[in-house]
């Protein structure tokens, strides 16, 4: 459901925006497409990241993502979705740097 998205997306969106890159919000992974963005960042609830997380991720791995993100703290599910191909967690209190800088290598903008 759509409030299990929303405060995610919003935190990846204003996350990104400090980074200059420009969030598309995507309803499903079949909407996503690797010659738009070789990024993808996953955006729900911990209930949803639970059941469907790592599915997701490997979904978003087969579509061509290389560089996976999960919007929240992992606890648990790190190893699980680390496995699936998540490459790395946002969330308040973390390193905002290092993930803006990768998201910007695979996005080809290149370090000055």
């Amino acid at each position: 459901k759509a409030s299990d998205h929303a405060a995610p997306a919003t935190y990846a969106e204003s996350f990104f925006a400090a980074g200059g890159i420009e969030v598309k919000t995507l309803s499903s992974v079949d909407d996503f497409k690797p010659s738009i963005s070789p990024v993808a960042c996953i955006c729900s609830s911990d209930d949803l990241y639970a059941s469907e997380g790592a599915a997701t991720a490997e979904a978003l791995k087969e579509a061509g993502a290389k560089h996976i993100l999960v919007v929240g703290r992992p606890g648990d599910l790190r190893k699980e979705l680390k496995s699936a191909g998540v490459e790395g967690f946002i969330h308040q209190g973390c390193d905002r740097v290092e993930p803006l800088r990768e998201a910007q290598d695979y996005l080809g903008f290149g370090r000055r």
